[in-house]
């Protein structure tokens, strides 16, 4: 009998801790959901589904991938600035289709895995793209960036930029603003 209440135990206690897990301490105010400084390795899968703004800013994201992401299909508001983010499955934010500001800014996608097939893929309605501060360099840039239609505002600052093509922004029919501040553009 002594082995079936520790294995009770021992049940009981990995279901508490898979309840905990699940409870993560963002603040939520209406739709806009704040995740901000929480040292999250990735994107929490129990916020509520109609989120329209979500702020991952400053946590320990490493990689992007579809799910759990996919599910907030109603995000507009997406900043996943200031993490350690060197990986987007490819068709990460292709199930958000309202969304219309993402920042990726101050993470690791230069590194290799960041740019596997597709970038970031398309972005058919967002207008504001923040890439600063992601020690991106001429040639990776066109293999990041996809089709964005939309996209009023990009901020490449703080790269290593030494040249733009004339295929840079070719999907971006819209473009009205770009800082390229702290590149060594030639």
């Amino acid at each position: 009998m002594r082995p079936q209440i520790l294995l009770l135990l021992a049940l009981l206690t990995l279901g508490l801790a898979a309840q905990h897990q699940d409870k993560v301490p963002c603040k939520m105010v209406d739709k806009k959901v704040s995740c901000q400084v929480l040292g999250l390795l990735q994107v929490p899968s129990v916020l509520p589904p109609d989120t329209e703004t979500l702020d991952l800013s400053g946590n320990q994201l490493r990689s992007i991938l579809a799910s759990p992401l996919g599910f907030y299909t109603a995000l507009r508001h997406l900043d996943l600035s200031t993490n350690e983010i060197s990986f987007l499955q490819p068709g990460a934010f292709q199930a958000l289709t309202h969304l219309e500001h993402l920042s990726l800014a101050h993470n690791r996608l230069a590194m290799a895995t960041a740019l596997s097939a597709g970038g970031l893929g398309p972005l058919p309605r967002v207008t504001s793209l923040d890439l600063s501060g992601n020690s991106l360099y001429s040639g990776l840039l066109e293999r990041l960036l996809g089709e964005a239609p939309s996209l009023h505002t990009l901020s490449l600052a703080e790269n290593s930029l030494t040249r733009l093509t004339r295929h840079t922004f070719r999907d971006m029919p819209a473009l009205e603003q770009l800082d390229l501040h702290s590149n060594v553009l030639m």
